[in-house]
């Protein structure tokens, strides 16, 4: 019984942090979407102010 349990734990315990490692890669994809659009949208500015 104590190695199904220790099995179980680990198992959960795997599921757990796959969650929490999928939620860190969305947060992780969004802030370079965002730092990506801010980029494109600063060179976009800079080329309408430099050649207008």
């Amino acid at each position: 019984m104590q190695q199904i349990s220790h099995i179980h734990r680990t198992i959960i315990h795997n599921i757990f942090q796959n969650r929490f490692f999928n939620v860190q890669h969305m947060i992780q994809k969004q802030t370079n979407t965002v730092l990506f659009d801010r980029t494109i949208r600063i060179n976009a500015t800079f080329t309408e102010y430099t050649f207008p």
